[in-house]
């Protein structure tokens, strides 16, 4: 009887203290990014060709010519975030038989290009003529163009590990 009672007082004894904790997290992560973004615009490339005056004494005159553009704008952007871990471990207590290990392993090969070109260039307006033999004038010419705007921009967020451990309550 004695033995069963000892028995029952060890059994209520550890099952009183707390138990042994243990909690390991591995992160492996590897990746391979090619990311290539690219915008342009353009007004340019346009052309106006004059006219031409009659000939002759009463001969007319030319005709003017223009060519007008307006703005361009080019924006590019990109954003890669590659290997993020977020880990979280609670309970580790310094009073008890508590461990934990965190094992992070990021790889990453990125390439990334990113370009914007504008413009509002090439633009062409050629005169006109006049009449021959006493005829009239030859017409003006004017080119008027835009602003032009590109802008380009990346974020590249690589290999991010973010570990928290908290303790458990001690007794």
């Amino acid at each position: 009887m004695q033995k069963l009672i000892a028995t029952a007082a060890a059994v209520a004894m550890l099952a009183s203290a707390a138990p042994a904790f243990a909690a390991t997290v591995s992160n492996n992560n590897w990746a391979s990014v090619t990311n290539t973004t690219s915008a342009s615009a353009s007004s340019g490339s346009n052309v106006s060709t004059g006219s031409n005056g009659g000939s002759g004494f009463f001969g007319g005159n030319g005709g003017n010519t223009s060519v007008t553009t307006g703005d361009t704008e080019a924006d590019a952007a990109s954003l890669n975030v590659v290997n993020s871990n977020a880990s979280s471990v609670s309970g580790v207590s310094s009073s008890h038989h508590s461990s934990s290990s965190v094992s992070n392993s990021n790889g990453a090969h990125l390439t990334d290009t990113t370009t914007a070109s504008a413009s509002s260039g090439s633009n062409v307006a050629t005169g006109s003529n006049g009449g021959g033999f006493g005829g009239g004038n030859g017409g003006s010419t004017t080119v008027k163009t835009g602003a032009a705007f590109g802008q380009s921009g990346s974020i590249n967020v690589v290999n991010t590990n973010l570990t928290r451990v908290s303790g458990g309550h001690s007794h």
